[in-house]
């Protein structure tokens, strides 16, 4: 599963931190990325999830969470991965 979001643009934003619900109430952090996107490969197919994320600082500040997205794994969603040349 391939999340993307909008970058925040503040000189204290450090990364990001992905959270992920299948219940939309309890959210569990899944992982977190310096750029603005995050492939979740934890996720079990066939699987409804709600994802939310939010921005954090180098003091571990975190933003609050992002608008919650619900995905389904192994439905159809583009993904998108650098080409890796050696």
């Amino acid at each position: 599963m391939f999340l993307e979001w909008q970058p925040v643009d503040h000189s204290a934003v450090a990364g990001y931190r992905v959270y992920r619900s299948s219940d939309g109430r309890m959210f569990s952090p899944v992982g977190s990325s310096f750029i603005p996107g995050f492939v979740d490969l934890t996720g079990v197919f066939g699987q409804s999830y709600i994802y939310r994320v939010v921005a954090y600082a180098n003091d571990g500040f975190e933003s609050e969470m992002s608008d919650p997205l619900e995905a389904i794994v192994g439905m159809t969603y583009p993904v998108f991965l650098p080409v890796v040349q050696r």
